[in-house]
């Protein structure tokens, strides 16, 4: 019996992992940034347990492992010392030759490993040396992709004012406002807002705007934010057709959604199986946002 309930619940974890839209907490994206920013000795330490040299995980591939799982890096390397956060080793290194947009093994160069980590004197120091502010690797990420996937608005900032492209698009065709509002950070969202920067990128695969993307989180602030600022509130998900109350109902925050419908919003849009935001409610037993929706004429179904 125990054996079964354990397969079962490997499967269902299995499952929630695979499905990426479908909202987690308000807190995830603060979550894992501040889990990742901890710093270089905890991935170190985690990397180092699962090369045990015996087979294991990763067996005899990598000897001397650095955050994470990327693999054998020399020590004298700057991605090594930029992980330490050793801004005097990075010196020497750069001062004896070193290329300062070196690549580590994962194909990163040292000026996103500091943005990443937020190590501010760092990161002046690459930029002051030639380090390439907008350099994209392999993957399209660049620095400030890094500063604002793991919520490091100050970092943003200064390498915005180096220069850093606030409508980069990386290969997904995903933006720097859909990783900000996907982050749930108010701060990075005013931020890029203030800068002007492009609302309406969508992403290659689903067609997601930031937007969208921060209502399928739930993240009331940033919806309002962006609403604000001109944002389509009728983007359509285009998997499943659904636009952005379609997500925000369920949470049956009205403050949200009557803001929406006096931006707009059309109550009486399908999704691509015909479902509409009233008939959502209805099934969900909202009937606060059932009275909201009606409030503008749409006729019961």
């Amino acid at each position: 019996m125990r054996a079964w309930l354990f397969i079962f619940t490997v499967c269902v974890a299995a499952l929630l992992a695979a499905c990426q839209t479908v909202p987690v907490t308000a807190d995830y994206a603060k979550t894992y940034g501040e889990a990742y920013a901890q710093g270089f000795e905890a991935g170190f330490n985690k990397a180092k347990t699962l090369n045990t040299g015996t087979g294991g995980v990763y067996g005899n591939l990598y000897n001397d492992p650095y955050y994470n799982d990327y693999g054998a890096v020399d020590k004298e390397s700057l991605a090594y010392a930029v992980q330490k956060n050793d801004l005097k080793k990075v010196k020497e290194l750069v001062d004896a030759g070193r290329a300062v947009d070196e690549l580590d093994p994962s194909g990163y160069t040292p000026l996103q490993l500091a943005a990443r980590s937020g190590f501010q004197p760092m990161v002046e120091y690459l930029l002051s040396k030639g380090a390439e502010v907008n350099f994209q690797s392999s993957d399209g990420y660049t620095p400030l992709k890094e500063a604002v996937t793991y919520r490091k608005a100050a970092m943003a900032e200064l390498l915005i004012a180096k220069g850093a492209d606030i409508n980069f698009v990386d290969t997904s065709g995903a933006s720097i406002l859909y990783y900000a509002a996907q982050a749930g950070d108010q701060t990075l969202v005013k931020l890029l807002l203030s800068k002007k920067v492009a609302l309406e990128q969508k992403t290659i695969s689903g067609g997601w705007t930031p937007f969208l993307i921060a209502a399928s989180y739930g993240f009331h602030p940033i919806v309002t934010l962006l609403a604000d600022a001109g944002a389509d509130v009728n983007a359509r998900e285009t998997t499943s057709g659904k636009t952005a109350l379609f997500y925000l109902i369920p949470s049956g925050n009205l403050t949200t959604i009557k803001l929406l419908l006096d931006k707009g919003a059309k109550i009486d849009m399908p999704d691509n199986a015909g479902d509409t935001p009233l008939l959502l409610a209805k099934r969900l037993g909202q009937q606060a946002v059932i009275d909201l929706l009606e409030q503008k004429n749409v006729k019961p179904m």
